[in-house]
């Protein structure tokens, strides 16, 4: 059994984890400043079957929001469109020597945004191809805007090598490719007001 809890402040935390287009999670003012708050399970199945729960890093992207654990100090401009965090429960295995797998099932893309009541789920394959080279891919799908039907539903590949060097030199090509339809809400007949639907992706 593992526990880890970290605090967060900082102006930078001001907008981490919202959607631009979604309300935000009940509670947020608080949970914002709550890095990480999650416990786990090392079960004595397979290789070995580690279950975590509650927020956890993000298994989308490849940059942390923390300047300690990134290769260099600052983060790119495009992290800031994949989540740092994530508020759900995962599961990851080993199959082999090489090669690990992990699901998860999540509140939604952002882990203080509350577009809906119905999960995201995904999942992870990791390679290791030698000592040097580690391969990722993940994908999610589920709804990320209030409209939940299938047809609106988010599809999100994401695809990392990462290559480490000598002398603590680090490479990483990252590639994020995601759709879903935009869901326009029609207004009602006895309403003469403007029409409201939602933007598109974050």
């Amino acid at each position: 059994m593992g526990r880890g809890i970290c605090r967060a402040g900082g102006q930078g935390f001001r907008g981490i984890g919202f959607s631009a287009t979604a309300p935000n999670f009940p509670g947020y003012k608080g949970q914002r400043h709550i890095g990480l708050a999650n416990v786990s399970y090392l079960a004595p199945a397979g290789n070995g079957l580690n279950v975590q729960a509650g927020i956890f890093g993000s298994l989308i992207g490849y940059d942390s929001l923390y300047a300690k654990d990134n290769f260099t100090y600052t983060r790119p401009w495009g992290a800031d469109f994949t989540p740092y965090l994530m508020l759900g429960v995962n599961a990851s295995c080993p199959v082999g020597e090489r090669l690990t797998g992990t699901v998860f099932l999540v509140n939604g893309y952002w882990n203080l945004a509350n577009a809906n009541a119905v999960p995201s789920s995904g999942g992870q394959l990791t390679y290791k191809v030698n000592a040097r080279v580690t391969a990722k891919q993940t994908v999610l799908w589920g709804p990320h805007q209030s409209n939940t039907s299938l047809k609106y539903r988010r599809f999100l590949s994401d695809s990392i090598v990462e290559r480490k060097g000598d002398r603590s030199r680090l490479r990483s090509n990252t590639y994020t490719q995601g759709n879903a339809l935009t869901h326009r809400e029609l207004p009602r007949p006895d309403d003469d007001g403007p029409v409201a639907g939602a933007l598109g992706l974050e």
